[in-house]
């Protein structure tokens, strides 16, 4: 979830999201939190990740 909202409640709330990134964020956080989503899920993803026609490779994000 990205939002301008960043109280703690608000936080509390987004987490049933899995994520939570208050704007202004910065780019290399935002690449970060994509490149370790495998990491969160126990069945495992492969190395792309999508979202209707968006989609991209995880191992071509890099550390940052």
């Amino acid at each position: 979830m990205l939002t301008a909202l960043g109280t703690t409640d608000d936080k509390i709330t987004g987490l049933d999201a899995d994520d939570y990134l208050t704007r202004p964020f910065e780019f290399k956080e935002l690449l970060t939190r994509i490149r370790v989503i495998p990491r969160r899920n126990s069945e495992g993803f492969g190395r792309a990740l999508g979202i209707a026609d968006l989609e991209t490779d995880v191992a071509v994000i890099g550390p940052t």
